[in-house]
């Protein structure tokens, strides 16, 4: 937009607070005037325009059926081809009708389109159904050099580490599922540190060198045009959590895989050495319908490796750090993560939903015969040896 908080006038009942002073060259004095616009700068200014972006924009789509986003008073359209820029002509047209102007000089058409330091790439979708999200050269090259800088200084200030939290984060949206969200609990505590020790926890320089590895792999995301090309499984898991005669509670995980006719599942006691490298708590639940899923892609992700999966958990708690990938909880937030690593690296179409614990079919497995349940299938049901000790936060890897 043009000047875009110019053009959002203030109320009549306003005006006397909207007063600014300028240094006037003619007359060498201060002068005042009525500014009849919002002033930039202004803290109520972001929030009185932000209302108006988003109407636009859901009138465009829901009445025109018009494919745009905006982010404050930027706005994509992304169409077809053989629209033959309809799209933004219509655009235009309902802008105008509601009274707001664009410059026409900052307006682009570029494929690949960049947009917000991302850059879309749509060149090969024709052929191949894929359109590739990437970040900006320059954007990845310099978040990579304030990393190294940190690492190599063996220092990061609580004003560096907020504007490295702000690129990775914008970065993770670039990246395959939700690989780059779970490890960023160091950088979380250096934003929100009061005192002005710069030194580096073990924690931060963990999530700094996971980062750059990740970063330095290039796992951009690929949206995929034609998602019936994967075979659809849905996988369903859950966990049990039981009291026990004075020691740790029986912690027990199910899961249960639908691979069209194929059914892969098991059951899986939690040892008490991994409930004691949690932190301490009365119940474990939230760590065991966590662990869940991880252990169902552990023994069975080869066998659902480049499909469209949904995982279906009945605990909201651990649903929402799934969706996330990432939880405020530092050991929770470390199985969550592994999961999330686990499905990328087999390029697996993660969705995760909620489902009623009664209408759960693996609900049953932690409590009763998983052969009464599931009836024959291929199954797990040990512990896996390289899962003897779950490492303190931030990293749990995907096994081998």
């Amino acid at each position: 937009m043009k000047r875009a908080y110019r053009q959002l006038a203030p109320h009549e009942d306003h005006l006397h607070m909207s007063v600014i002073c300028i240094w006037s060259v003619e007359t060498s004095c201060w002068v005042f005037g009525i500014l009849h616009g919002l002033a930039f700068g202004l803290a109520g200014a972001v929030l009185q325009f932000n209302r108006h972006p988003p109407l636009l924009v859901a009138v465009a789509r829901r009445i025109l059926a018009i494919p745009v986003i905006s982010f404050f008073d930027d706005f994509k359209i992304t169409e077809l081809e053989d629209a033959l820029g309809s799209g933004a002509h219509y655009f235009d047209k309902l802008v105008a009708l509601t009274g707001w102007s664009f410059d026409p000089k900052k307006d682009k058409t570029d494929n690949p389109a960049t947009f917000l330091g991302t850059v879309e790439d749509f060149r090969k979708a024709p052929s191949t159904g894929i359109i590739t999200v990437s970040p900006k050269s320059l954007r990845l090259q310099g978040a990579i050099r304030r990393i190294d800088e940190a690492l190599k200084n063996e220092k990061l200030s609580r004003e560096d580490a907020v504007t490295l939290l702000g690129k990775l984060l914008s970065m993770a949206n670039c990246l395959r599922g939700r690989a780059a969200r779970g490890q960023l609990f160091g950088l979380k505590e250096r934003t929100l540190q009061k005192s002005l020790d710069c030194s580096i926890s073990k924690h931060l320089r963990e999530n700094l060198k996971f980062h750059r590895l990740l970063l330095k792999l290039e796992m951009w995301r690929e949206i995929e045009l034609f998602p019936t090309a994967r075979r659809e499984v849905l996988l369903y898991s859950d966990a049990s959590c039981e009291p026990s005669n004075g020691g740790l509670p029986i912690v027990q995980v199910c899961w249960l895989i639908f691979d069209g006719p194929r059914r892969l599942g098991g059951v899986v006691r939690v040892p008490d050495r991994v409930l004691r490298s949690f932190g301490k708590r009365k119940q474990y639940i939230a760590q065991g319908e966590a662990l869940a899923p991880l252990l169902a892609l552990h023994y069975h992700g080869n066998a659902i490796r480049d499909t469209s999966a949904t995982f279906f958990i009945d605990n909201m708690g651990v649903l929402s750090g799934l969706t996330v990938g990432s939880s405020t909880v530092a050991d929770l937030g470390t199985v969550l993560h592994g999961a999330t690593l686990h499905a990328t690296k087999l390029n697996i179409q993660m969705w995760w939903e909620h489902v009623d614990s009664a209408a759960n079919p693996s609900d049953g497995g932690n409590r009763f015969p998983f052969a009464l349940l599931a009836g024959a299938c291929e199954w797990g049901g040990y512990w896996p040896p390289s899962f003897n000790l779950l490492p303190p936060p931030p990293l749990l890897l995907p096994p081998p």
